[in-house]
């Protein structure tokens, strides 16, 4: 499958559950589903207004993860 990348700006974060929110400017300031926050080694989350890399899959409505912090 055909995945997507995007930036986005981070507009909540789930520590608990390790998700964030992203809002894509580039799509009318689309507000993403909760995003899975991929962990490499030491436990990582963004902060709120942090610009993120993510992957999506182009049929998602949003749906993805956030890969890492521009």
């Amino acid at each position: 499958m055909k995945k997507e990348y995007r930036i986005g700006k981070v507009q909540n974060v789930n520590e608990k559950q390790g998700t964030a929110r992203v809002k894509y400017e580039q799509f009318d300031g689309m507000i993403s589903a909760e995003l899975r926050v991929l962990q490499q080694g030491e436990r990582w989350m963004p902060e709120i207004n942090d610009y993120v890399f993510c992957i999506c899959p182009p049929e998602s409505d949003g749906d993805g993860f956030i890969i890492g912090r521009l």
